[in-house]
């Protein structure tokens, strides 16, 4: 038995004017997110190389704010645990964990 024959694939049409600009946009689109991811990277990169670490002596916002910078999948998770926990919940979570987080901020 003789193997068939594979066959061209069908040859593409020519897009009109329009659908033309409407794939240059997405080709623009598509760049644009190479060069951020490839920004991204390298900050990640220059951050891991410099051994980016939180300030103990910056005010807690900045604080809080490069530790989820460092720490986004904490961060993300921390959020998905909260959305299915409930506001109520939340709070009485908070309710416990914030005098225990002032106590030890006191004792740095």
């Amino acid at each position: 038995m003789t193997a068939p024959h594979p066959s061209p694939a069908p040859a593409l049409p020519q897009p009109t004017p329009e659908q033309q600009r409407v794939l240059q946009r997405i080709q623009a689109q598509r760049a644009l997110v190479q060069q951020r991811r490839a920004a991204r990277r390298l900050q990640q990169a220059q951050a891991v190389a410099t051994g980016a670490r939180v300030n103990p002596d910056a005010p807690l916002p900045q604080r809080l704010l490069e530790f989820a910078r460092l720490h986004p999948l904490l961060l993300s998770v921390l959020a998905a645990v909260s959305v299915v926990a409930g506001p109520k919940r939340v709070l009485r979570w908070g309710a416990w964990v914030m005098p225990w987080a002032a106590k030890l901020a006191r004792k740095r």
